[in-house]
């Protein structure tokens, strides 16, 4: 698929909602719960995240209201991500809300990874949780997949050579394979997806401020990732 065919895929209204639907999970929130911490109706979160065909979905000042939410509550995510997929995925920056009651909730299938999450996040003490936004690790981690890992800093990151990772490099979160390191602790980052398609398959010279193995993945449902 063409650069241009792909953002337009990733432009889906559709695709929008997933994309929101995903950062609200990895925020810990229900809908419900959503609507009451960011002041955005229950009704319009719905339509945003599940438009109807003959709707464009959310607009740029609605991506603006979801990512002010967001950031407040403790997941890095942008306006571009949601709106057209591009740049760096949603990340926890801090400790984000637990629900106050989770036994009255009806789980399925999204709750389920939410669950997940927040008990990866409980378990750990400096976790490290994003989501997979493209296909550079495939056929181990897909588009809209969640993974997660235990942070590590400077040196501790040579530990990590020839591993599967989250790293943070600048303003992006990358899951990527760390294949070398130097003595100035400059790293090189490799796609396992070589379809030249993919970003930045091989990064070198890389400054990483943290990383972590990921441990832990979850794929939930999707459908047009």
């Amino acid at each position: 698929m063409s650069s241009r065919a792909e953002q337009q895929k990733r432009s889906d209204p559709a695709l929008r909602g997933d994309r929101i639907k995903s950062a609200r999970m990895l925020a810990g929130h229900t809908r419900q719960s959503f609507a009451e911490s960011s002041g955005i109706s229950a009704n319009t979160i719905r339509a945003w995240e599940e438009p109807p065909a003959n709707r464009n979905g959310i607009t740029s000042n609605g991506a603006k209201r979801i990512t002010e939410a967001l950031n407040n509550g403790g997941v890095y995510c942008t306006e571009d991500w949601l709106l057209f997929g591009k740049g760096p995925g949603p990340t926890l920056i801090n400790d984000a809300p637990s629900l106050d009651d989770p036994d009255n909730i009806e789980w399925g299938q999204e709750e389920a990874v939410f669950r997940d999450i927040n008990a990866f996040k409980s378990n750990n003490p400096s976790p490290l949780v994003t989501i997979i936004t493209d296909d550079a690790m495939v056929p181990f981690y897909s588009y809209g997949d969640y993974v997660a890992g235990t942070r590590r800093v400077g040196d501790n990151i040579r530990a990590l050579i020839g591993l599967n990772c989250i790293v943070e490099v600048g303003d992006r979160t990358l899951v990527r394979r760390i294949s070398m390191v130097d003595q100035n602790n400059h790293y090189t980052l490799t796609a396992l997806n070589m379809d030249p398609n993919i970003p930045d398959p091989v990064m070198s010279d890389v400054t990483i401020n943290t990383a972590a193995q990921v441990v832990w993945h979850r794929s939930r449902e999707k459908n047009n990732f």
